[in-house]
């Protein structure tokens, strides 16, 4: 059950509790509220309360993506550092599953930080003697070694807006294996990627293998863009994959450049998920090569049909920069 009010500035009741929701701060992954808390048993004063919602958490299952949590984690702790001495209070549907696993996360990153040793069989061992089947399914106490192993890798990547170009100098500099920085950070990341577990399996079925203009850039099965089912297998592919913006799950499209066999799919993708705008960052052809069927009519206040949409083009501007 919801526990506070939907809307900025509005107010519920619960029992001798005047809660309202005084500001609201979304993010694609989750979303930050500052609750004002009046008691009638003591109406002269009020307490401020943080309410961090992380949305990123399947109904089944664990998060995709190991620092996604780990990041909120540590924007819980800029909230409630480590040093405040009032208990942070953490909850699920049951209270043992995810909370157990933020639960666990969040000590053995703090154990991490001051001791550089891990000790999580032995501190989800004392936990569970405090409430039961804290960390409830192996999934997710495998999902806590993943991530505690790629923030190892990675380190904390966080950056306040204010230094980033003190981050941007400190990456510049050599480091240990005759790399600069940057070098060294973005084959850090091409290593956790490759070793993030992925289907591809409709992108790969022999019937879609036409429909990729390269082998090698595919879209997996969780972040995959499916178009409604048709009759036939692999009418619902497209090589098109979801990406999450700052503040929206889902807020973009990445997709390859057209290819004359796919060019109904893309306004097909286009009128299914009310696309307002598209960004094209090619040209149609490139290197004496085709990147990108053209898939709009050629003049204005022309149109053609491709499957089963027509679409015309009513106004064309071009703009030159120097």
């Amino acid at each position: 059950m919801q526990y506070w009010p939907d809307q900025t500035n509005t107010s519920v009741t619960r029992g001798k509790f005047d809660i309202t929701v005084t500001s609201l701060v979304p993010s694609a992954e989750y979303q930050i509220r500052k609750i004002q808390l009046k008691s009638k048993f003591d109406p002269e004063h009020e307490r401020t309360v943080t309410h961090m919602l992380y949305t990123a958490w399947p109904d089944h299952g664990v998060p995709r993506n190991a620092m996604s949590l780990i990041s909120f984690i540590h924007r819980v702790r800029r909230e409630h550092p480590v040093s405040l001495t009032t208990p942070l209070l953490v909850h699920c549907s049951a209270g043992v599953g995810r909370t157990g696993t933020f639960i666990l996360l969040d000590v053995s990153m703090q154990q991490m930080k001051r001791e550089c040793t891990l000790s999580v069989f032995q501190h989800l061992k004392n936990i569970r003697t405090q409430r039961m089947k804290l960390v409830q399914t192996q999934a997710q106490y495998v999902f806590i070694h993943d991530s505690l192993s790629e923030l190892v890798v990675c380190g904390e990547t966080d950056v306040a807006a204010g230094n980033i170009r003190i981050r941007m100098m400190q990456l510049q500099k050599p480091v240990p294996g005759g790399l600069v920085g940057f070098q060294k950070q973005f084959e850090t990341l091409e290593e956790v990627s490759s070793q993030c577990e992925a289907s591809y399996q409709e992108a790969k079925a022999k019937y879609n293998a036409g429909k990729n203009r390269f082998p090698d850039k595919l879209p997996n099965e969780l972040g995959r863009v499916r178009l409604r089912f048709g009759p036939k297998p692999g009418s619902d592919y497209i090589n098109a994959s979801f990406i999450d913006g700052y503040k929206q799950r889902k807020a973009y499209i990445a997709t390859q450049g057209p290819m004359e066999g796919t060019v109904a799919d893309l306004w097909r993708m286009i009128w299914e998920h009310n696309c307002s705008c598209i960004i094209m960052l090619c040209q149609t052809q490139e290197k004496g090569q085709v990147s990108s069927h053209c898939f709009w009519p050629e003049g204005e206040k022309e149109e053609a049909v491709y499957g089963k949409l027509r679409v015309g083009v009513k106004r064309v501007s071009i703009t030159v920069t120097s």
